[in-house]
């Protein structure tokens, strides 16, 4: 009884770092992850915007997360709102083909410069184990919707900046990495994944970038719980 009362409080703990108000990039993606899952963390505080409305939207109020998932339209207007708000202090989540075509979005994600266009066809994606992000999903992963000759870029990371996931055939730089103190991430095209898992990656992702320590955390006192 013990065990269940102080697992229960660590999950209100946890639970009051989660993000309520969620403002998500979502157009012409092939599976609508990013919706999903913000949808399921919170219904009544998720918006979804569009190439046309997503500067408007973001300005429009302060967000717990903003969660970008870009494999196609651009945002209109280009990425200046988005970069103050980061730099402002603000979490985000950026899943995006072009970002070599962005190198002021790479800076204020957290990371030095791109490296390398990469494909993900006959790639294998790998965990580095640096964070919970992919708790319950199953790694490596190797099965995707479609591929392209550009599906994201490797990244030399900034100071401080901490890698997530590598991809095969590609030896410098991780695909996926956490910047500013764990509140931003940088990724490939998620919207690329076939099968179990990309729902639970992006939930994953927008319930660490607002308390990056959380699922840490909750994953270290879970197994003490568990030992006692």
């Amino acid at each position: 009884m013990r065990n269940v009362l102080i697992l229960c409080l660590v999950l209100g703990l946890g639970g009051s770092a989660f993000a309520q108000d969620i403002l998500v990039y979502d157009q012409n993606s092939n599976n609508q992850y990013a919706q999903t899952a913000a949808m399921a963390i919170s219904p009544a505080g998720t918006v979804v915007a569009g190439a046309s409305n997503f500067n408007t939207l973001l300005t429009s109020q302060d967000w717990d997360v903003v969660a970008v998932d870009l494999p196609s339209t651009k945002i209109t207007g280009g990425w200046g709102p988005f970069i103050d708000y980061v730099n402002a202090g603000g979490a985000g989540i950026v899943s995006y083909w072009d970002w070599d075509a962005d190198p002021a979005l790479v800076t204020a994600m957290g990371a030095d410069s791109y490296l390398q266009s990469i494909s993900t066809v006959g790639q294998t994606l790998s965990d580095t184990g640096e964070t919970a992000i992919f708790s319950g999903v199953t790694m490596p992963h190797s099965s995707w919707f479609d591929s392209w000759f550009d599906d994201g870029d490797t990244f030399d990371l900034s100071a401080g900046s901490v890698p997530i996931a590598t991809m095969s055939g590609y030896p410098s730089g991780p695909v996926m990495f956490t910047g500013n103190g764990g509140r931003t991430i940088g990724s490939f095209v998620i919207d690329e994944w076939q099968g179990d898992g990309a729902v639970q990656l992006w939930t994953n992702m927008i319930t660490f970038v607002p308390e990056p320590g959380s699922l840490l955390l909750l994953g270290g006192l879970v197994a003490l719980i568990r030992r006692r």
